[in-house]
């Protein structure tokens, strides 16, 4: 990295602060990354959660017809 500079004349204090500038931005970008991936992660996790709460309450209200189904067929139903 030494010889960059000093081929590039980033060796002194100007190119210094070009490094660091450099440096800076690819955390702050890598950091934005990081933070739409939590983000989205968030946002899923509600979306999933949602689905599985439609989804018990679609088979509580399916189980509760068809227990009511079978009572009326179990009456009329002679066991010997």
């Amino acid at each position: 990295m030494y010889r960059m500079y000093k081929q590039f004349g980033f060796g002194g204090p100007i190119g210094k602060l070009f490094a660091l500038g450099i440096v800076l931005l690819a955390l702050g970008l890598l950091l934005l990354l990081v933070k739409l991936i939590i983000f989205l992660a968030w946002y899923a996790a509600g979306f999933i959660a949602l689905a599985g709460l439609i989804l018990l309450i679609i088979a509580w209200l399916l189980a509760g017809r068809k227990k009511d189904d079978s009572d009326e067929i179990e009456d009329g139903i002679h066991y010997f």
